[in-house]
């Protein structure tokens, strides 16, 4: 028979340190979920006195990995996979009004600041109650979020995780319990609703995708002696890089990243090895107000130095019409954060379990 995986249930806490399982439980809505246990078998050597077949077999480790893709209700819930994946957070109260709360995610300032989570799914049976399957990962990172955003379309994120031991439950699923009930759609944002900034001028763009990558050492490496399960995971890299296509309008940008401030002499410009600068900023919102306010949910990406670099010249293609590709990497920057990502919505704050 088949069995239908819309009833399942994705769900996600806060932990309160390295080993200790999360609490409080939040569920939110999604398109996909592959996260779950992991492990490695792997075949014996050769070995003499045998013959020319595998001689046996063996678990190298186990883990849990896979990614979830969301549209992201921005009412409340995703905030606590935002702190997970980028690292710090401040809120700021009566923002943008009285009742709405701005919450300011921001890069850790030490690997440690980097919060654990724990993952659970619920995976249906095929009668319901009593042969439902329950997923556990305990001691979770997000190590990358994406977030893409296209015209006349809702807004879709992914997140990918790494988790160090995974569980399985096969009594008590149908028991668990979440602290929230499902968000509903009036809290995705959609792409015809918000605002692209290139230095501070609208850009018209086709399609926008934003990648923070979170470099941890990785499963294999942190294996030691006397345990199955990776030992832990460390934050070594944070990477934010934003890929837009240009609907073109005139060539001021794309002569920017190739000639910087040159002019020109003798009917052409020089090259520049001076790589291009500028800030980005994306705002999205919801098409209606947050429940009883007088302003949308929304969610703002904002870095002050991008280094940006086209995907190559621009093609000319008879009947076509004129589009760039630019990608821009994120860049450390003296006395304020690479980037920050701000959500404003109804929840007081997220206060990480201590």
């Amino acid at each position: 028979m088949t069995v239908a995986s819309s009833s399942a249930v994705f769900s996600y806490g806060g932990q309160a340190a390295k080993g200790t399982l999360a609490t409080t439980w939040y569920r939110h809505k999604a398109a996909r979920v592959d996260v779950g246990p992991q492990q490695s078998i792997r075949q014996f050597p050769p070995e003499l006195g045998g013959g020319f077949h595998p001689t046996g077999a063996f678990k190298e480790m186990a883990f849990g990995a896979g990614q979830a893709i969301l549209n992201p209700r921005l009412q409340n819930v995703i905030g606590w996979l935002l702190y997970a994946a980028i690292g710090k957070l401040s809120t700021l109260e009566d923002a943008p009004e009285v009742g709405m709360n701005r919450h300011i995610f921001t890069p850790p300032a030490n690997y440690y600041d980097m919060k654990w989570i724990s993952v659970r799914r619920s995976i249906p049976g095929a009668t319901g109650t009593g042969d439902n399957v329950g997923e556990v990962l305990k001691d979770c990172r997000v190590m990358g979020w994406r977030l893409a955003i296209a015209p006349g379309a809702i807004a879709t994120s992914a997140f990918t995780i790494v988790g160090r031991e995974p569980k399985l439950s096969l009594v008590g699923v149908d028991t668990w319990e979440y602290d929230n009930a499902y968000e509903n759609y009036t809290g995705v944002p959609l792409g015809h609703q918000g605002l692209l900034e290139l230095g501070g001028d609208a850009q018209p763009a086709t399609n926008i995708v934003f990648d923070l990558v979170n470099q941890y050492t990785n499963p294999k490496e942190e294996m030691i002696v006397g345990s199955p399960y990776p030992d832990d995971f460390i934050l070594q890299q944070q990477i934010l890089t934003a890929t837009w296509t240009y609907k073109w309008k005139n060539p001021d940008l794309y002569a920017a990243l190739l000639t910087g401030a040159n002019i020109e002499a003798v009917g052409v410009i020089d090259w520049s090895p001076a790589v291009h600068t500028d800030d980005l900023e994306l705002q999205i919102t919801t098409p209606g107000n947050a429940t009883g306010m007088s302003n949308p949910w929304l969610l703002n990406i904002y870095a002050p130095t991008f280094t940006w670099q086209a995907a190559g010249p621009p093609e000319l293609i008879g009947g076509g019409w004129l589009a760039l590709q630019f990608t821009g990497v994120a860049q450390e920057t003296t006395g304020t954060d690479t980037f920050r990502v701000w959500l404003e919505n109804l929840a007081p704050t997220y206060a990480w379990p201590a």
